[in-house]
């Protein structure tokens, strides 16, 4: 792998939602099951990011299943995708993208879709 940074944008979202998406993307790219990623420094350094930034990251990417963390070895990317057909309210995705972002193959039978109307209180909200 040719070391190269990778600068986050900042935008409105958090920094180390930012720092898993680009992680993320990384792990889709350049890796497979059962490899090891570069160390917190590293990726820290690629990301433009602190490493106690990129610690919450990882810990986000081990909850999902996606990293594992062995302790004195490193981190290395899941045997088993076990990224869940989920997203929380940061990702507004419809279930083909997430399908399709995991690598699954999805199509879509029998929708409908109907407009309700908010109530009034909640449409001032909105």
């Amino acid at each position: 792998m040719a070391e190269e940074s990778i600068r986050i944008k900042t935008t409105d979202r958090p920094l180390y939602l930012l720092a898993v998406d680009a992680l993320q993307g990384m792990i889709k790219r350049e890796y497979s099951p059962g490899d090891q990623l570069p160390s917190e420094e590293e990726l820290g350094g690629m990301l433009g990011i602190s490493r106690s930034t990129l610690r919450v990251a990882l810990g986000i990417l081990e909850q999902k299943e996606q990293i594992t963390r062995k302790r004195g070895a490193g981190t290395f990317v899941s045997s088993s995708p076990a990224e869940i057909l989920s997203g929380g309210l940061q990702y507004i995705q419809s279930i083909l993208s997430l399908a399709k972002n995991i690598g699954l193959s999805a199509k879509m039978v029998g929708f409908q879709s109907n407009r309700i109307p908010a109530a009034e209180k909640l449409a001032g909200i909105l």
